[in-house]
């Protein structure tokens, strides 16, 4: 039966002939969320689950992407600093026509806090394509 003090033996044991080890020594559990194991583990948990540590740091990027729907072809540019859209752009069908509502509407939303995905639901624009195209749009970024 496997079981998980089955796998670190395992693993003990392939680390111990890979680095010549010839004395067997007692596994050590640790807890990775104690703070007496790792002092100050709670804290930098919390740091890095938040969006400024996530997003808010991310050095500008410029993002391109076009895809086909059943609509039609849909293209986006985004320029995107720090975690926000500083510019959007939509193209449908290779048109300049551009969604100038949605485009506006996006633009100093947030990556990752659903601020985006929000205004293309809350769009005309799409319809009932608009889950589709934020499933493209999150997989994008």
């Amino acid at each position: 039966m496997l079981n998980s003090e089955g796998v670190c033996r395992a693993i003990a044991e392939d680390f111990y002939d890979a680095h010549e080890v010839s004395d067997s020594r007692e596994i050590v559990r640790v807890d990775p969320t104690s703070e007496e194991n790792l002092p100050g583990i709670t804290s930098l948990t919390e740091e890095l689950k938040k969006w400024e540590w996530n997003f808010g740091k991310t050095p500008k990027f410029h993002l391109t992407a076009m895809r086909h729907f059943k609509f039609g072809r849909l293209a986006v540019e985004m320029k995107v600093n720090k975690g926000r859209i500083e510019n959007c752009c939509f193209l449908l069908d290779g048109t300049t026509e551009k969604l100038f509502e949605l485009q506006s509407s996006i633009i100093g939303s947030r990556l990752g806090r659903g601020d985006m995905k929000q205004q293309i639901s809350e769009s005309q624009e799409f319809g009932s394509n608009s889950v589709d195209i934020v499933q493209w749009l999150d997989s994008l970024l």
